[in-house]
């Protein structure tokens, strides 16, 4: 879900080890600015995400497993503000990347970018104005989203062949894109007539079932994996924000690192389980976070 991308400023030093749930955190500091957000990581290890310099343009970036980083900008893309430039969101096992950039005509495009480097603008045919893509998966069928006129969220699956297929779960005002598996399986979320958020996961039959985190007010899904591990964030009573996996048996494992003092969001997790994600810690800055599971 993209409706309030977490780009966090960081005090600036990574490897921080930290445990909670089993996992074991690493931060992750920023490849030449001061604020961060790592949303997804592939098999591999790889990560993609933005960053820029205080309120200077937002710029992509890829992080290979050895930490090593490029940095890229859509060519079409607008600079100027932290709201402006390249987002990179979602990567699959090939190197293919895909996001959204602010545009030179005021609204957000989708991108396809190839390993070679090589930038391919995507829109929804049906978009009067922003397109986000959120995911890709082996096959290179991408998940993503884009507002109508009435600037409700619908979800869609472009096809390999560029064919675009509505994701929309039925009845629901808006709806956002999480992740995309290889089998064909998609995680989002979306919102109710009361405004309040919920996760949901279509199977690849095309059948869609509705999950809370248990007694959550909002419940958001931001990716899946081969396994069918879930990962993502959701709000309590007093409105704090925690991350979670879910397993496939339906259990929720409770994300909170030990440093973290609120707003811990879980964006991405990869076919090992590893996680990724973004918190405030305890000393009021954030941070963003790689996480290895329980062995």
């Amino acid at each position: 879900m993209l409706r309030r991308l977490l780009v966090v400023t960081l005090l600036g030093l990574a490897g921080t080890a930290m445990a909670a749930g089993g996992y074991k955190f690493s931060q992750i500091a920023p490849p030449d600015g001061t604020a961060l957000a790592v949303i997804s990581v592939n098999s591999a290890g790889a990560m993609v995400g933005s960053y820029n310099k205080g309120f200077d343009t937002r710029h992509g970036y890829l992080r290979n497993a050895q930490g090593e980083v490029t940095s890229f900008d859509a060519p079409e893309a607008r600079g100027g503000t932290a709201a402006s430039g390249t987002t990179s969101i979602g990567l699959n096992a090939a190197g293919q990347i895909v996001g959204f950039f602010a545009g030179k005509d005021g609204h957000n495009h989708g991108f396809l970018r190839d390993a070679a480097g090589t930038f391919t603008q995507i829109d929804h045919p049906d978009a009067p104005g922003d397109t986000i893509l959120r995911a890709i998966n082996a096959s290179g069928q991408i998940l993503g989203y884009y507002d109508d006129a009435e600037r409700r969220a619908h979800v869609f699956l472009r096809l390999a062949d560029g064919i675009f297929q509505p994701i929309d779960p039925p009845n629901v005002y808006s709806a956002y894109p999480g992740g995309l598996s290889d089998d064909g399986r998609i995680v989002g979320d979306f919102s109710d007539k009361a405004g309040k958020y919920h996760g949901f996961l279509r199977d690849g039959a095309g059948a869609f079932k509705v999950i809370d985190y248990p007694g959550a007010t909002e419940t958001s899904f931001s990716a899946i994996n081969a396994a069918g591990q879930i990962s993502g964030y959701y709000k309590d009573k007093n409105y704090a924000t925690f991350g979670f996996i879910r397993e496939v048996s339906g259990k929720f494992t409770k994300i909170k690192p030990a440093e973290a003092k609120n707003n811990v969001e879980v964006t991405g997790i990869n076919d090992s389980g590893q996680i990724v994600g973004s918190y405030i810690g305890r000393d009021d800055y954030g941070h963003a976070f790689m996480g290895a599971p329980p062995q």
